[in-house]
Parts: C-alpha cells; structure tokens; sequence
C-alpha cells in the first residue's frame, strides 16, 4: 500500500470493514506512493499493490502497470456500492480505460482494455461567504467562489483524458457484472 495516512491505505481499511476476508489480512507492506506498490509487485517482492488514483493511462503508475502487462483487478460488489452517506450512495460502478489504445489499436479502430470498478465522485465545495467575517477573508472567498463558476471542462491534457476515459454504467450492465460474482 502507499503511505499509512494515505487515501489509499484509508479506502483498503474501508474495505476491510466490509469483507472478513480482507479484514483477515496481516502482512500489509506500506511504502512511498503508489507507483513504489506497483514496481514491488513488479520486482516479485509483493503479490498485488492497492491504490485508489484517476484511471489515466499517461501517468506513470499506469505506465507501468502497462510496460509490465500486469493486471487490473476491479475493486466492486453490491456491498460496497450500497454505502451511503446521508442517503447518498458514496460509490458508484464506473466502466474505466486502464491500457492506452496504441497505434495499432488506432488505426484499426481496436477498443483499449477497460474494466467496471468501483469510483468515488469528486467534489469541490467550500463555506459560504456568509459564515465569514466582514473584511479581507469575506471579500476573498467571494473572489474563489467567482472565479471557480467560470472555469471550464478541461479541452486537452490529463484531465481531459480523465473524463473522457470514464464512463457510467446502467444497471442492467451493473446486474450482468454482478453476477459473475
């Protein structure tokens, strides 16, 4: 796992929580980042490496995961998707691409590997202008808040890739995933 007060390792013991199996785990090895799980899997000094991260296949943990034709495992069953938070479901199923298409793949129109997982929206919120004092801070949340309604989609980049690359999934596909388990 990445480092111990990583978000990571916070989801894993989440995930302990609801599977016995899981929760039974002792030898748990904690390192540097994601990518240090990865390459210790990589290196034949770990069986599997756990992290939570965008599915971008630019960056360099997927790289790698990829370079090494290492697999995906999704992280997904009813009980986790059926959390909730004030009546809000905390998780929902997700259909991500984990393997960039490649040139070939291009060219004859070949689909990139994807997998359905288990995805955590994002949010950005902050406090009310309201709840702070009259003044510079006031003035300044109000400016962020301003600024934040304009900002756009992202047109090119990571992020772009990221959104793209992220799909929702309807229930009938999310029954027809579940029972293979």
């Amino acid at each position: 796992l990445p480092p111990e007060k990583s978000g990571s390792t916070g989801t894993f013991q989440f995930l302990q929580s609801l599977d016995p199996g899981l929760a039974e785990l002792r030898n748990v090895t904690y390192v540097g980042s994601a990518k240090e799980a990865v390459e210790m899997v990589i290196n034949n000094k770990a069986a599997l490496a756990f992290f939570v991260q965008f599915a971008n296949t630019k960056n360099d943990v997927f790289k790698a995961i990829n370079d090494a034709k290492l697999t995906f495992i999704p992280v997904i069953n009813r009980e986790i998707l059926r959390r909730e938070v004030a009546g809000q479901r905390v998780y929902q199923p997700q259909e991500v691409v984990v393997t960039p298409p490649g040139l070939l793949g291009r060219l004859t129109g070949q689909e990139p590997d994807k997998i359905v997982t288990t995805c955590m929206p994002v949010v950005l919120f902050t406090g009310a202008p309201e709840s702070m004092p009259e003044g510079t801070a006031r003035q300044d949340q109000e400016d962020v808040i301003k600024q934040l309604a304009q900002v756009q989609p992202p047109s090119e980049g990571d992020w772009k890739d990221i959104l793209q690359n992220t799909v929702s999934i309807g229930k009938s596909k999310l029954d027809e995933l579940m029972q293979q388990f």
